[in-house]
């Protein structure tokens, strides 16, 4: 995860990052994360 996110802060990859964090968050990350 930290790496993916220092990734998505450097380049345009951060749309990639945000889209599977959001699918992650979908499927019930959502509850561990917030």
């Amino acid at each position: 995860m930290l790496q993916a996110k220092q990734v998505g802060v450097r380049g345009p990859s951060k749309e990639n990052f945000l889209k599977k964090f959001y699918k992650l968050s979908k499927l019930g990350l959502q509850r561990n994360k917030f």
